[in-house]
């Protein structure tokens, strides 16, 4: 987990650098412009398997508890499953 979020920030590190890069270059602005579409969308791609990973993990956690954790009584008796 701890080197998803490295590998993030180091992603969100490398956008932020280039993107002042070009922002305060003297480029024409249809230039800059186009160049930030360009940054803003290679950056949503890297970070996108990055950002799977803590969303299945978590995902994957919480079946587990729901899966472990035992059923009161008093709620099979309302869902008919303790008669089964």
């Amino acid at each position: 987990m701890q080197s998803t979020l490295s590998a993030l920030a180091d992603i969100d590190c490398v956008f932020e650098r280039n993107l002042e890069t070009v922002t305060t270059s003297g480029a024409p602005e249809a230039i800059k412009k186009e160049a930030i579409k360009t940054l803003q969308q290679r950056h949503q791609d890297a970070r996108v398997s990055y950002v799977r990973q803590p969303k299945a993990l978590h995902r994957r956690a919480m079946t587990a508890a729901l899966v472990s954790f035992p059923v009161p009584s008093s709620l099979q008796q309302l869902d008919g499953s303790a008669e089964r």
